[in-house]
């Protein structure tokens, strides 16, 4: 997947997910939208609480995403956690690889040339 991507600078995945959030000790599930990924960062866009959100994450400082194969991905922000459900059951890992190898090529140093 990742030479699939490697040269390909608009690659993006985008789908229709569940918020699942913390609500006290529990994990509830407080609205629904998009999660889209592409090489700079993690778009959300939909309702959290009944409110209209957007929430972006850069992939430059995620480095794992934590994932519940055939179902979710998790980001961890600022002390807080986004469960994103998917229905499409391949989709959290495509997700987390790709994700993964975005935050590897923002954070490798450049070669230096002497």
């Amino acid at each position: 997947m990742e030479s699939l991507i490697a040269d390909d600078n608009s690659y993006t995945i985008t789908t229709s997910v569940r918020l699942v959030r913390y609500q006290g000790n529990n994990l509830v599930e407080v609205g629904h939208g998009r999660l889209t990924l592409n090489r700079d960062e993690y778009i959300y866009e939909g309702s959290d609480k009944d409110q209209n959100v957007l929430y972006r994450f850069a992939t430059k400082s995620i480095q794992y995403l934590p994932v519940d194969i055939g179902a979710d991905v998790q980001i961890y922000d600022n002390y807080e956690v986004y469960q994103f459900y998917m229905d499409t059951k391949y989709l959290p890992v495509k997700f987390s690889t790709a994700g993964e190898f975005f935050y590897r090529l923002k954070n490798e140093k450049p070669v230096e040339k002497h």
